[in-house]
């Protein structure tokens, strides 16, 4: 895949200070925040041609 067609893998999990989300590609993680930050529907908007995959575990 080329940049602008990564398959970026979603999950969240629980921390003392409030559920986070992170995102990894294969080279490594590219994006980690607190769930409850307005800013991160833009973070993820950042990748508009990307695939995103939801795990939740």
């Amino acid at each position: 895949m080329n940049r602008t067609n990564k398959l970026i893998h979603l999950t969240h999990f629980e921390t003392p200070l409030g559920t986070m989300v992170a995102g990894a590609v294969e080279e490594g993680v590219c994006l980690l925040e607190f769930s409850d930050r307005k800013i991160l529907d833009k973070e993820l908007n950042f990748f508009p041609v990307s695939q995103f995959f939801f795990s939740f575990f």
